[in-house]
């Protein structure tokens, strides 16, 4: 069992009780019920790498993009910097109804992990990263969990971890 994995439960109470506890806006911290493990999930894949997310004054939840073909979308409210009044990380509603069963059952679902990963990326404070439109050398995979388009699945499963150092320790230190 990996550090990710023995942390992981711990992160998963802590943002149980403390999701259920706050108001459904970008005052405190609110976390939609079925987004929670993909949270949880990344803030320990954070952790291992010696990074702190802190998660206060922000909204993680299902929005509609009616029509528009965004998965994802980190709004910051304010001034933008460290003294912004709130962050809103937005995951397309259509991923929720085209997963249903598997979160129902509780399964953990790679296109959502993607799209939460590169929101948080950008939304949380201590990554405030931008877009990074980095391909490989043959150019058959993106080289970027940042990249503006989605990561597919595939790519994900083969360089996970390469996607987390990029996120956590910087581009620099991927071997790709």
């Amino acid at each position: 069992m990996n550090k990710t994995e023995r942390l992981l439960p711990v992160f998963m109470i802590i943002l149980g009780i403390t999701s259920t506890a706050c108001r459904k806006d970008v005052e405190g911290l609110y976390i939609a019920p079925e987004l929670e493990p993909y949270v949880a999930e990344f803030v320990a894949e954070a952790a291992s790498y010696g990074v702190n997310v802190q998660l206060q004054d922000m909204e993680i939840n299902w929005v509609s993009f009616e029509g528009q073909p965004y998965l994802g979308m980190c709004t910051v409210f304010g001034a933008g910097d460290e003294n912004d009044s709130g962050r809103r990380v937005g995951i397309n509603v259509d991923l929720l109804e085209q997963y249903k069963e598997e979160l129902a059952s509780g399964e953990m679902v790679d296109a959502i992990r993607i799209v939460v990963a590169h929101e948080l990326g950008h939304c949380a404070r201590e990554l405030n990263l931008g877009h990074r439109n980095l391909l490989s050398h043959n150019g058959l995979h993106q080289e970027s969990a940042m990249h503006y388009r989605a990561l597919n699945q595939t790519s994900w499963k083969l360089e996970k971890q390469n996607y987390y150092m990029e996120l956590f320790v910087g581009t620099e230190d991927v071997d790709w």
